[in-house]
């Protein structure tokens, strides 16, 4: 049984774990090593995903509930590979938070935004070992290229593999 502090955020209530190797969820991931017994949820507490199969099947697998200007979330197993990018678009698209890489992008190249108030400096890195076109990303290449040279021929820049770039953009209004 969770502690009370965890069960008020939650407003679900998850003995102790199963083990289990495998279990399907409804949005098509997998849990892996365990699974709660989520029960007991509120009224304004969302499913987000339930179990198809394993010792749980049926049951809400993650849950999310508004409490003030946020929410908690909770996920009742490990998730796999595929289980993480659809539970964590999920989560940030509740809270208002968007990517500002293309979905192409995400988890291929890191992001990092520096600026001074008139201009945006974007720090990209390659996390992958194969060339990544930057399609629909504006901006003057500092680095990247040999100064006074394109940042290639084509009408995107090209992300060497391990690469980094760095962008000079205009100030987005955020």
């Amino acid at each position: 049984m969770w502690p009370r502090p965890s069960r008020c955020r939650t407003a679900s209530r998850a003995p102790p774990a199963w083990s289990v190797s495998t279990a399907r969820l409804d949005t098509g991931g997998t849990g892996t090593l365990w699974t709660d017994r989520v029960r007991g949820t509120g009224s304004d507490v969302a499913v987000l995903a339930s179990w198809t199969t394993g010792p749980q099947a049926g049951r809400p697998a993650i849950t999310r509930r508004p409490a003030g200007k946020g929410s908690a979330a909770y996920v009742s197993t490990r998730l796999g590979a595929e289980g993480l990018p659809g539970t964590l678009a999920a989560l940030l698209d509740a809270a208002g938070i968007a990517a500002e890489l293309p979905a192409a992008l995400r988890g291929r190249v890191g992001l990092a935004i520096r600026g001074n108030g008139d201009e945006e400096f974007w720090f990209l890195v390659n996390r992958t070992d194969e060339p990544v076109a930057l399609a629909g990303l504006d901006g003057e290449p500092l680095t990247g290229t040999r100064a006074g040279e394109p940042a290639d021929t084509g009408p995107a820049h090209v992300l060497g593999p391990r690469g980094v770039l760095v962008l000079r953009r205009p100030a987005a209004a955020r």
